[in-house]
């Protein structure tokens, strides 16, 4: 999953309405890239608060996702990120790859795994230790979870309801010779 979110620049209704209109103007471009990297599952921009946001779910490798998308879409990220404070550095993304990468990684949520318990391996990576050796008590979490809470003010809980069947409900239905 990916949960991007970006400050806009001019967060009034004005500044909200040109980001809705960098979205609505490019959607058929949008809709073809996503479908032209082929690793997406689901994708949508929102408007939440000061900061226009990329929910997406995915296949494969963070940093070749974001290398997709600007192979396909660049030209709309390019647009976006004109009204995203602080990323004018970042244009045009295709002479800037890793910086945007960089740039996507450190404003997408942290994100809470399914488990907390899991938490306790997220921390010994982060500090070079072997994850969960020696095991992590139970007990020590809540003080370990506030402290992810206090250092990651916005976070995505858990990885998220994700069920792609290799068949739809149709069909099924005609395969067992059911009609609708």
């Amino acid at each position: 999953m990916m949960n991007l979110i970006m400050p806009l620049k001019d967060a009034s209704p004005a500044g909200r309405a040109k980001a809705t209109m960098a979205i609505a103007q490019n959607v058929e471009e949008i809709f073809a890239g996503l479908d032209n990297v082929g690793t997406v599952h689901f994708a949508r921009f929102l408007l939440i608060d000061k900061n226009i946001c990329m929910i997406s779910v995915y296949d494969g490798d963070f940093s070749n996702y974001i290398r997709d998308f600007i192979t396909t879409i660049g030209s709309v990220f390019d647009a976006v990120l004109s009204l995203v404070d602080g990323a004018e550095h970042l244009i045009p993304t295709e002479h800037n790859v890793e910086e945007f990468i960089d740039w996507v990684h450190e404003h997408d949520l942290f994100q809470a795994p399914d488990f907390p318990t899991d938490l306790f391996g997220l921390q010994d990576a982060a500090q070079g230790k072997t994850p969960n050796q020696p095991p992590h008590a139970l007990n020590t979490l809540p003080r370990n979870f506030i402290l992810q809470m206090h250092a990651n003010r916005n976070i995505s809980l858990g990885g998220g309801y994700r069920a792609y069947p290799g068949v739809s409900a149709a069909q099924v239905r005609q395969k067992f010779g059911q009609g609708w």
